[in-house]
């Protein structure tokens, strides 16, 4: 507990993806500084959709999509397939997208507000096709 700050030794037992990806590290000797997280729940949605450039695509193109449209509600994002259609050759890909608030409960219909213009940004800025 002391070696990392953690004030509260409960939360060694959490599966709280907020708490436990802050341990997720490849070198063992990387030092880690605890990050508060929220006491309020996760919420978290997925969004999908077809790319016209494949080429021309990063996964950091819609991490950083995500994080300007959802701000400070987005506590993490991650692909979570990537598929290519046997027959057209297209690929879709599927991300999650996980909200939390540090002070309050988020409410599903805030979070579908952020959705849909994450939705509408995608088709605009990074001109792929979502799926439904």
């Amino acid at each position: 507990m002391k070696l990392y700050s953690i004030p509260d030794v409960r939360l060694f037992w959490s599966e709280d993806t907020g708490f436990l990806s802050q341990f997720n590290v490849d070198d063992c000797q990387t030092p880690i500084k605890y990050k508060e997280i929220s006491k309020f729940p996760q919420l978290a949605q997925d969004i999908s959709f077809w790319l016209t450039d494949v080429d021309s695509y990063s996964s950091n193109d819609f991490y950083d999509l995500a994080r300007t449209v959802g701000g400070e509600l987005v506590e993490q994002v991650e692909v979570i397939d990537t598929f290519t259609h046997p027959k057209s050759g297209r690929t879709s890909h599927t991300y999650r997208v996980t909200y939390r608030h540090m002070h309050r409960n988020l409410t599903t219909q805030e979070i579908n507000q952020v959705q849909q213009q994450l939705r509408s940004r995608v088709e605009q800025d990074l001109l792929g096709t979502v799926r439904v």
